[in-house]
């Protein structure tokens, strides 16, 4: 066997065979922000499962059964090997996935997940935390089916799907409530389409300092009817179909209609031309979406960045000044401000600075 190996994408392939062994590899991941699954610190995103009355703790990959996810506890993954198949589970009580600090475990589904509340209770809640949860060639989605209390993703990646490093296609996984959720709160995530399917309800929707990303150009990327939408510092790729909706510093690539435009507010932010918003201050109409981003391809090294021809009102449309969208918080352009105002006061006398983007 020959093992063709690329040094510059970290890539690898095997020649004339298949290893008789199973291949591990070391790598090490990096993007713009603390967003979407990573093996940065996430210590104070982390559920303290010593305090659950089931605590189930997982490595080395392979599939995770129903037995790995306690109906009233939580499962910890300690590595950052993939794992699948992932089972379905019905009567959940209290549930908690999450991938230990500074790993970044790959799930990979072969079919719908599907997690159903326990229908005796009153006050289910769901976390998964940390999780790279991808479907392959092929669209998956994970549901939430059931009454539960509160759902929340944090630091989760599901692939919103594109080509793999041959060119092959790779689906998308949506995020699916068939049931009832009081409330749904989706940080620091990437996430591909979220879909309120016939007869399900999101009574409120949060979602903050997130990327969110339709299948393909012109498809919703976020569809919730009826319910309530907050988007705090969210970037949005693909149309965006709610009933009320409160929006801030959020950047929609695509176009917004909301139901109800007397309730709400759309501030400092910004959405495609033909836009129905509610009670905009602030905030600006995009005539042209088409090079605001460097990359809406996941997986690109500047995914989601702001281009240098993006609008100023973009750049710097937020309300402290910093650019609108997912990398609002960190306050680059403010940042940037200040290095300049440095280097212009202890600059030598009789020299010009010379700024490049």
């Amino acid at each position: 066997m020959t093992l063709l190996v690329d040094p510059e994408r970290g890539r690898f392939k095997a020649l004339g065979g298949v290893p008789s062994r199973p291949v591990s590899v070391d790598y090490h991941y990096g993007f713009s922000a603390d967003i979407g699954a990573g093996p940065f610190d996430r210590r104070r995103a982390l559920v303290d499962l010593a305090a659950l009355p089931t605590r189930v703790l997982k490595s080395g990959g392979g599939a995770i059964a129903a037995a790995d996810l306690p109906l009233d506890g939580g499962l910890q993954i300690d590595d950052s090997k993939s794992y699948g198949p992932v089972a379905d589970r019905t009567g959940v009580r209290r549930l908690v996935v999450q991938a230990a600090d500074r790993q970044r475990p790959y799930v990979r589904l072969d079919a719908a997940w599907t997690l159903t509340a326990d229908a005796a209770a009153t006050d289910d809640t769901l976390v998964l935390s940390g999780l790279w949860i991808g479907g392959g060639a092929v669209d998956r989605r994970v549901e939430i089916a059931g009454a539960w209390e509160r759902v929340t993703l944090r630091h989760v990646t599901l692939d919103p799907g594109g080509t793999d490093a041959e060119g092959n296609t790779l689906g998308a996984v949506q995020f699916v409530v068939s049931g009832a959720v009081r409330e749904l709160v989706i940080e620091s995530s990437i996430v591909g389409p979220i879909v309120v399917a016939a007869g399900g309800v999101v009574d409120t929707l949060i979602v903050r300092d997130s990327i969110v990303q339709a299948r393909s150009a012109g498809q919703p990327a976020l569809v919730s009817a009826p319910g309530r939408v907050r988007l705090e510092r969210v970037t949005i790729l693909g149309d965006v179909t709610v009933e009320r909706l409160t929006a801030t510093e959020t950047l929609v690539i695509g176009k917004v209609d909301v139901a109800d435009t007397q309730d709400g507010c759309f501030r400092f932010s910004a959405a495609g031309e033909g836009s129905r918003l509610p009670q905009p201050f602030a905030s600006h109409v995009l005539s042209d979406t088409r090079a605001i981003l460097v990359s809406t391809t996941f997986g690109d090294p500047h995914y989601a960045e702001l281009s240098e021809v993006a609008p100023s009102s973009v750049r710097r449309g937020a309300e402290n000044g910093s650019e609108i969208g997912a990398f609002s918080a960190l306050n680059a352009p403010i940042k940037l401000d200040g290095l300049r105002a440095k280097v212009e006061e202890f600059l030598p006398f009789g020299l010009i600075p010379l700024y490049e983007s």
